[in-house]
């Protein structure tokens, strides 16, 4: 497997387990983001995740990742994504009832900062959502 492949894989696996994740208690949450994320990136996200449970909010529904472009740097990578958000969206945590207008866009330009650990694996570092606009190839 190439390091572009990699890297493409693990941060789609993140976005597979990061709404799980926020659903969880917290020592869960950690535990389910530990093999994708690197700890000061699941810290702002937990954190982010309580402030929303404590409103009695909570994600809901999924996005797809569109990567467009994988660069390696030895242990580092920078991948960009034109994500499909329009599957995502804000819900009540009590009844999982969305929230209108919360709902995600088709073409999220997402900047993903990647780190290989001394375990192997990939971790997300830092996202960064760009300002510039993108538009998935979708088949």
């Amino acid at each position: 497997m190439t390091a572009e492949k990699a890297v493409t894989d693990a941060y789609a696996a993140y976005w597979d387990v990061s709404t799980r994740a926020a659903g969880l208690p917290r020592d869960q949450g950690w535990a389910v983001l530990a093999p994708y994320s690197e700890p000061e990136h699941t810290e702002q996200l937990l954190e982010r995740v309580g402030k929303w449970q404590r409103k009695g909010i909570e994600p809901w529904g999924y996005v797809v990742a569109h990567a467009q472009s994988v660069k390696v740097n030895g242990s580092t990578a920078r991948l960009l994504d034109c994500q499909d958000a329009s599957h995502a969206a804000v819900a009540k945590a009590k009844t999982h009832a969305v929230i209108s207008g919360t709902t995600g866009s088709p073409d999220v330009h997402i900047a993903a900062d990647m780190q290989h650990d001394p375990d192997g694996r990939w971790r997300l570092k830092q996202l960064t959502i760009l300002e510039t606009p993108c538009s998935a190839q979708r088949s």
